[in-house]
């Protein structure tokens, strides 16, 4: 015999800014605001690890960021480019982990 189980629904909040987190649209947009993130690095001469002949300051995948460096002092300096170009595309930078 089944045993019924009574489950209390979360209720619903409204989100009146950005997406819900998950959604299928977070990693279009992100493509769409990121794509030219690496120009960025390229035009301020942000030291990246060199890969060959290649030199990479980021690692980009679905909706997420993350940055490449040598040294502490050019992690700095990609930074202060993302900052740059956040604020140029109004865009608010979740700098919380996930762990």
């Amino acid at each position: 015999m089944l045993k019924l189980i009574k489950r209390r629904l979360p209720n619903f909040f409204s989100c009146n800014k950005g997406i819900r987190k998950g959604d299928g649209l977070s990693q279009v947009l992100f493509s769409l605001f990121m794509n030219d993130l690496p120009q960025y690095f390229k035009q301020n001469k942000s030291p990246g690890v060199m890969l060959g002949n290649r030199s990479i300051n980021c690692l980009m995948f679905a909706d997420d960021l993350l940055v490449i460096s040598p040294s502490a002092e050019g992690l700095q300096q990609s930074l202060n480019v993302i900052h740059q170009h956040a604020q140029q595309w109004k865009l608010k930078v979740n700098t919380k982990s996930r762990t």
